[in-house]
């Protein structure tokens, strides 16, 4: 209603001024509206999500400060604030409207996802080799999740990465649920951290 009643004033008031004066009047007027709207319903508006914190995110805040964190690009997320530690992508580094970042994150994205959720090794052992990935972050739970019909994290019309997913589970099980023990570094519940060089050494 507020919206309406201002958006009313601003037309009586633009109709009264001198047509060389309009353009400029107009942008004025048109940001001091938006700037009120923002304020009147800044405590209304949720902004942003949750990280995900705990014994994992603590883990991979204490690796060394030169690794490379590899994973579901969900999970990855918040990681380079909350552990202060580089990802190869996450869904948050993806979009760009910068062309040459935006195709650069895209590539990421499609290197990223069959080594997590595809059923070979090897593109795991390609990330480090590609982009310098040194552990990878494994959440056993999440990723039995996308096993099931009814999965929520990559929906099919989340294109194009949902769909790509989904055909990477109908190929049989992620690798990542059958990775060799002596490669993991670190366990909690369900979610494990692996040692890249050392699931190279073993996929040659």
């Amino acid at each position: 209603m507020v919206v309406v009643v201002v958006a009313a004033a601003v037309a009586l008031l633009l109709g009264r001024v001198p047509g060389s004066m309009l353009p400029a009047v107009g942008a004025v007027l048109t940001g001091v509206t938006l700037l009120g709207v923002l304020v009147v319903n800044s405590d209304r508006w949720a902004r942003g999500g949750a990280c995900r914190t705990g014994p994992s995110v603590r883990y991979l805040a204490g690796l060394p400060k030169d690794a490379v964190i590899v994973g579901d690009p969900f999970d990855l997320k918040c990681l380079p604030g909350t552990a202060r530690r580089a990802v190869v992508i996450s869904t948050q580094l993806a979009p760009a409207y910068e062309v040459d970042h935006f195709l650069k994150g895209r590539a990421r994205e499609f290197a990223m996802l069959p080594a997590y959720h595809g059923p070979s090794a090897g593109a795991i052992a390609e990330l480090g080799s590609r982009y310098g990935a040194t552990h990878l972050w494994v959440r056993r739970a999440a990723v039995r999740k996308e096993l099931g019909p009814d999965g929520v994290r990559w929906r099919p019309r989340q294109l194009p990465y949902g769909r790509f997913v989904r055909a990477l589970v109908r190929e049989g099980e992620p690798a990542v649920l059958h990775l060799p023990a002596p490669c993991r570094r670190w366990r909690h519940g369900s979610d494990e951290v692996y040692d890249i060089a050392c699931l190279s050494a073993s996929a040659s």
